[in-house]
């Protein structure tokens, strides 16, 4: 696959892909390895466009109950950063209870080579490492492998997979891992060959997960996955600065890659800073291509300038009046004023313990939503 077709960094051609979003085949295809999903992950991560921007051009084109699978999924990731506002690097350890069972918390080495044996797994790893994605239900498949049936903690495997993934979401991916492993929701989730069978189409048989989910959860640890994989480095390569001052008497905007959206104060005139702290890329290291990939989507921002240091090292920061940034939990130690990020359920920012209530409390928002 070419990674410059399938995730594009101009930022006319991400807003055609919102307008080519489909959320009808997205909700009776979404789960298989080739249907109809949307490609826009990316991006949403990196605050190119939030997901308010993304449900307003779906629900400009279809209506309600057409879009509802889809904004269902968009609220299951504002759920995420909702719960990683509120609890912060609480969600960074086993949250609701130990992971059980555990053997090993290293890498495996079957994942890193690519080699579980499971052909679709395997073929999704190495688009991975080709393209920087891997689909959503390989994504659980991989996650539940690692934890539920090699018995390996999710905390590093789920630190190599942001690594190496375009669209390494902190919340997303922290949460995710810890649901499959049960520690955030006490519920494990298992596969077996069927199901891979099911939604990749195809027709694997005599592997070691071909029996049913009541065998593979009473099985012992395959051999072949139980080497770890030695000494994985986990290296991010960050541009130089173009600038290591401000100018005090000059408004500043601060943007992080968690926020790179081209309009935003677009009519302001400001300095406009990109800053890439290094002591961050050391606790959530990035390879080089996602790294390369968010120098390109930065090229979208007029008169962006980069700024690799810690925020309190720019000199004559602390001189300006005028400091914006967007609020983001790695960045809370910026200095200024904070806006709020945009979200479909901006009013639900409080501490719902269960999705199920969360999304009680935004179904109801979502009847009222006008376009």
């Amino acid at each position: 696959m070419d990674k410059s077709t399938l995730f594009p960094t101009d930022f006319k051609a991400i807003q055609s892909r919102l307008l080519r979003i489909n959320p009808v085949d997205y909700s009776k295809t979404r789960n298989y390895l080739n249907g109809n999903t949307t490609l826009i992950s990316p991006y949403l991560t990196h605050g190119v466009v939030s997901t308010r921007d993304v449900a307003h051009t779906v629900l400009s084109r279809y209506n309600k109950r057409e879009a509802f699978t889809f904004i269902f999924e968009l609220a299951w990731r504002e759920y995420l950063h909702m719960v990683w506002f509120n609890f912060k690097n609480i969600i960074e350890e086993d949250i609701d209870c130990e992971q059980d069972g555990v053997v090993n918390r290293k890498l495996l080495k079957c994942i890193v080579d690519a080699q579980t044996g499971i052909d679709a797994l395997d073929l999704e790893l190495r688009n991975l490492y080709s393209i920087g994605h891997m689909h959503n239900q390989a994504r659980l498949w991989l996650a539940s492998l690692v934890c539920n049936i090699a018995k390996t903690h999710w905390k590093l495997p789920s630190k190599w997979l942001y690594y190496n993934s375009l669209d390494g979401d902190i919340a997303i991916n922290i949460l995710s891992w810890q649901t499959v492993a049960g520690t955030f929701n006490n519920n494990k989730y298992y596969f077996n060959q069927d199901i891979v069978n099911k939604y990749h189409q195809q027709n694997q048989i005599n592997s070691f997960i071909d029996k049913p989910i009541s065998e593979i959860k009473r099985m012992s640890i395959p051999r072949h996955l139980q080497e770890a994989f030695k000494d994985f480095e986990f290296i991010t390569t960050l541009p130089q600065s173009q600038i290591n001052e401000v100018d005090p008497q000059v408004p500043v905007l601060l943007y992080s890659i968690w926020n790179l959206k081209p309009n935003w104060h677009s009519t302001k005139n400001a300095q406009r800073i990109l800053v890439l702290e290094p002591s961050h890329f050391n606790k959530y290291p990035m390879n080089k291509k996602r790294i390369d990939f968010i120098m390109q989507l930065a090229k979208n921002i007029p008169e962006l300038k980069i700024y690799t240091g810690e925020i309190c090292n720019l000199k004559n920061l602390n001189r300006c009046k005028d400091i914006i940034s967007i609020q983001y939990p790695t960045t809370e130690h910026w200095p200024g004023k904070k806006e709020y990020r945009s979200f479909i359920f901006e009013n639900l920012m409080d501490k719902y313990r269960t999705f199920d209530e969360f999304w009680n409390d935004a179904e109801k928002e979502y009847a009222n939503i006008k376009i």
